[in-house]
């Protein structure tokens, strides 16, 4: 016996730390949540009439059917709604559930229903009651998806209901009342199921609206911003770092501030944007953090454009990754203009000195003057489009102001072309080109002569590296054994020229002969790939298409 008992708490000790406890009680009662609010609607619509019929008087059967009608199927699918929020751990859908079974309770005791039905409404209440402290969640991201398919099942039973009306309003009135014209046969039922759907719903969605309002922004406070520019004082940065000032993306201090995410809210995930920034030591623990962090609300994580040699850090944390292409990375010590492979950017250089083009730094604060004179070339150059966001700079005066910025002058000493530069933050060691623009009439080679002297100006100052960015799907799918997404990744990058240029942006950024680094997406499981990857970029484009 004792034996029995050590076997009996060594296994709830292994259940308790496994949480499996709590998941099983969160399940039961969700599922007798749901089932509870099913049999309520189907009992309303098929069994109601002889429970009328039995206990109240023939002047008050139509009355009082309809109150009995209204309130079961308000109820009914009230708790089946709540029921997926008991299921998702919602702390705030706790006193809500609690009314509408207490309601359900009131109702089945009025109509003096059967004793098990009341047991289980009690039982189902005492349930709740003890998964309580397991309800930890604060919001729920609420999908169109999730919610059209609830309407639409509701609706199913509202039709059911409309088929059962006449029956349902024959059982109740006399055939003489109906005669005299008092009430039209199957109308009045009608029309109280189709009243009660639209009140149902109405309130639920106007409490999904005031209860799960989205409090995830995705915006960063001018006091962030100053803190974050002490925090790199003390911590290297990458090349996502810098896009923090854009102040478009939230930020999450972990390990208590000794490591930074900057994120974005993208449909059900908290997506990151490249690797924590800070302690090495503390990178782990404090990507557990962000994902506990989402999880409060419901949602996801991923981090987007990540490097190789942190991937252990996300594999620790149960993350899948899938390739994004590669970063080209121009090593600026052994940078020159020398041998075959540069003989096109030497007579790019060599064409545009003798026509009288120059380049010259400018350096912060800028003018107004000069930032209108940016301004209006990067509007010809957009031609109407919008600006891509989240992992890409776009015209914002602020933002432009925290870094330097190359020209190209004409003849005329006119500014025809410029581009933005971005830090690392890695003690002067990296850095990178942002926003390029240029106008319409500019003459060919342009964007060859622009990162050719930036990339010159970078040696001079003392630079090691210099990136050019991103090629999109470069490499991406070339193993034998890869996985299938990445093997359409490929497909993408040899046939899909039509949408992006993926082969002539990699053939482009190869002239300055640099060095590739892949980089990578980490995704959890339970993220559908291409839904997350299509939803990114949606959120990058912002519309366009």
């Amino acid at each position: 016996m004792k034996e029995v008992f050590l076997k009996a708490k060594k296994i709830w000790k292994l259940a308790k730390d496994f949480k499996l406890t709590g998941d099983i009680g969160v399940i039961v009662v969700s599922v007798m949540i749901l089932i509870r609010g099913f049999s309520l609607v189907l009992y309303s619509i098929f069994s109601g009439d002889s429970i009328i019929m039995e206990r109240f008087p023939v002047v008050e059967k139509f009355k009082i059917g309809c109150i009995m009608f209204l309130m079961s199927i308000f109820i009914g699918i009230g708790l089946i709604v709540l029921s997926m929020e008991i299921f998702l751990r919602l702390k705030k859908s706790y006193r809500t559930t609690q009314t509408f079974l207490i309601l359900n309770l009131i109702l089945f005791l009025s109509l003096g229903l059967d004793y098990v039905d009341i047991m289980l409404i009690l039982l189902s209440i005492l349930l709740l009651r003890i998964i309580k402290g397991h309800l930890y969640r604060e919001w729920a991201s609420f999908r169109k998806r999730k919610y059209g398919i609830l309407i639409v099942l509701s609706f199913i039973f509202i039709l059911m209901y409309m088929m059962a009306a006449p029956f349902l309003q024959e059982s109740f009135l006399s055939e003489s009342i109906i005669e005299k014209g008092l009430f039209k046969k199957g109308r009045s039922f009608l029309f109280a199921g189709l009243f009660v759907y639209f009140i149902t719903w109405t309130f639920l969605i106007l409490r999904s609206l005031i209860v799960f309002r989205d409090r995830i922004k995705n915006k960063t406070s001018d006091e962030e911003l100053a803190k974050v520019e002490e925090f790199l004082k003390e911590n290297r940065g990458d090349v996502n770092t810098h896009l923090i000032f854009l102040g478009d993306k939230a930020l999450f201090w972990g390990m208590d501030g000794k490591v930074l995410i900057q994120y974005a809210k993208i449909g059900d995930s908290l997506v990151a944007l490249g690797d924590p920034v800070g302690d090495e030591k503390y990178i782990v623990e404090a990507i557990e953090e962000f994902q506990d962090f989402a999880n409060k609300f419901t949602l996801s994580t991923a981090f987007y454009r990540i490097d190789r040699d942190k991937l252990a850090q996300y594999h620790e944390n149960g993350y899948h990754f899938y390739k994004l292409g590669e970063e080209a990375v121009v090593s600026l010590e052994n940078f020159d203009l020398k041998g075959k492979k540069k003989q096109s950017l030497r007579t790019a250089k060599n064409k545009f000195e003798r026509e009288n083009y120059s380049f010259q730094m400018v350096y912060p604060p800028y003018s107004d003057e000069f930032l209108k004179k940016l301004q209006s070339i990067s509007v010809q150059w957009l031609n109407g489009r919008k600006e891509d966001k989240f992992s890409i700079g776009w015209f914002q005066k602020e933002y432009l102001n925290k870094s330097s910025i190359g020209v190209i002058k004409d003849q005329q000493d006119e500014i025809i072309a410029f581009a933005s530069t971005v830090p690392y933050y890695d003690g002067k060691e990296t850095i990178s080109i942002d926003l390029m623009r240029f106008k319409k009439d500019s003459p060919n080679g342009m964007m060859d002569l622009l990162f050719l002297h930036l990339i010159l100006w970078a040696k001079e100052e003392g630079y090691k590296n210099f990136s050019l960015g991103m090629a999109p799907l470069a490499n991406v799918g070339v193993a034998d054994h890869c996985h299938t997404g990445e093997k359409f990744a490929k497909f993408i990058f040899n046939y899909g020229n039509h949408w992006y240029n993926f082969k002539g942006l990699r053939y482009f950024k190869g002239k300055f002969d640099p060095d590739w680094n892949p980089r990578f997406l980490a995704y959890q499981k339970v993220v559908s790939l291409p839904i997350l990857a299509l939803s990114i970029n949606r959120h990058i484009g912002k519309g366009n298409k």
